[in-house]
């Protein structure tokens, strides 16, 4: 009998891994000093690392002026991207540890590098949600079209940091799951660094929270993000105030990301009107799930919460088809339904879903491109993943919120 000892896993993973994520780091560092761009990383990069170095704010003058020299060298034109820091202060807990870092192109690799590994932990995490046993192939699937459309590469070439959003959101669901609320709570808060992108989310989160009883995620939320503001109000009293002016500001020059911008660019007479229909009517679905997932079990949580975040995009608030890519996990329980429940018939739907977004997608930004019409302003463009994702949330309703337990089990939780 071989009785040699065998080594834990961690002692070669963990190597393995660190070995594998130098090599990528090296491989994006690569490209980053060659390219331009990471306009999405570089203001909070350069925001950051000037209140560590110099104590300057990162709403002042004289910092957006340094970043618009970064990027343009020189002062930005009209029209072009101001690149504001416009993050809650508090961003710097999720930029400070690149900010140390003096080298931009470095820096940039390391962030390059965190958000590709983000992308396949969003992949695993959102699977393991999804509470549906996949076939490897599926998996390595999912995870080269995560990384390749068109919301994936582009979030990444541009360092947005809506994936490492996307990734403390599902986590965060992850930690509900188990009852790690206290966790989620303060997950949820850090992913509070994007206020644009969690606002609709954490409004239903909070809702579920208390028709549950979970008071702990509740208070917890709340608790964290009042540390949070107190804490980094002790090192700019002001910066509310600085946040809210700089953001005020930039409402009024907003052309692209917003349904409204959208509807005006195309019909300027209606434009306006058109984009409050549309605000009325997410705020009419939103409302109405809500109302129904009010005090529902876990999974009809997760079905709401995932609807919420992809409502988030047309609500009126403002957005980018990049930072679709916090719908990824939202995309991989409809796929990972159709592919359990509908056989051969879900895989085809499968396949054909992941040419549409992908192919599909890229042709489209493509065909906008050449027309010099930004994706942000390319109706399709824009609204092709949400509405697709409204119409695949409500396919797998009734398959998504029903618990695969016995009925007696399900009554006891309800009545516990």
């Amino acid at each position: 009998m071989d009785r040699r000892p065998v080594l834990p896993t961690f002692v070669w993973v963990i190597p393995l891994a660190l070995v594998l994520f130098a090599g990528l780091t090296w491989l994006n560092y690569q490209y980053a000093g060659d390219q331009q761009g990471a306009n999405d990383f570089l203001p909070g990069w350069e925001g950051t690392r000037l209140y560590f170095t110099e104590g300057l704010s990162p709403y002042s003058q004289e910092t957006t002026a340094e970043i618009q020299k970064m990027a343009y060298g020189r002062p930005a034109a009209a029209g072009e991207n101001p690149l504001n820091f416009t993050y809650p202060f508090y961003a710097i807990l999720v930029f400070g540890p690149f900010a140390v870092l003096s080298d931009f192109a470095l820096a940039r690799a390391l962030w390059m590098s965190i958000l590709e590994v983000s992308i396949l932990l969003i992949v695993i995490t959102g699977v393991n949600l999804s509470r549906v046993r996949l076939h490897w192939l599926m998996y390595i699937i999912l995870a080269i079209f995560s990384v390749l459309w068109f919301p994936g590469i582009k979030s990444i070439l541009d360092g947005n940091s809506s994936i490492v959003f996307a990734l403390l959101v599902v986590v965060a669901f992850w930690a509900i799951y188990h009852e790690q609320d206290a966790l989620a709570a303060t997950l949820l808060a850090l992913a509070s660094f994007r206020p644009q992108m969690i606002l609709v989310l954490i409004l239903f989160v909070l809702i579920w929270s208390l028709s549950r009883k979970r008071m702990t995620l509740f208070w917890g939320y709340l608790g964290v993000m009042a540390l949070l503001i107190a804490a980094t109000s002790l090192l700019i009293p002001n910066w509310i105030f600085q946040y809210f002016r700089l953001i005020i500001e930039q409402l009024g020059q907003i052309e692209i990301g917003t349904p409204r911008a959208l509807f005006l660019y195309y019909l300027p007479g209606i434009g306006n009107q058109l984009a409050w229909l549309l605000t009325m009517v997410s705020a009419v679905f939103l409302l109405w799930e809500w109302r129904l997932a009010a005090g529902m079990n876990y999974r009809w949580f997760l079905w709401a919460a995932y609807f919420s975040l992809v409502w988030t995009n047309m609500i009126g608030l403002p957005t980018s088809v990049e930072n679709q890519i916090a719908l990824l996990p939202a995309l991989i329980l409809v796929l990972a339904v159709w592919d359990e429940r509908w056989g051969t018939l879900g895989r085809w739907l499968n396949g054909f879903s992941i040419l549409l977004l992908s192919v599909g997608l890229w042709w489209l930004v493509i065909f906008y491109a050449g027309k010099n019409i930004p994706a942000d302003l390319g109706p399709f463009t824009f609204f092709m993943v949400p509405v697709f994702m409204v119409a695949g949330l409500y396919w797998v309703r009734w398959w998504a919120i029903r618990s695969p337990r016995l009925p007696l089990q399900e009554i006891s939780e309800r009545l516990g």
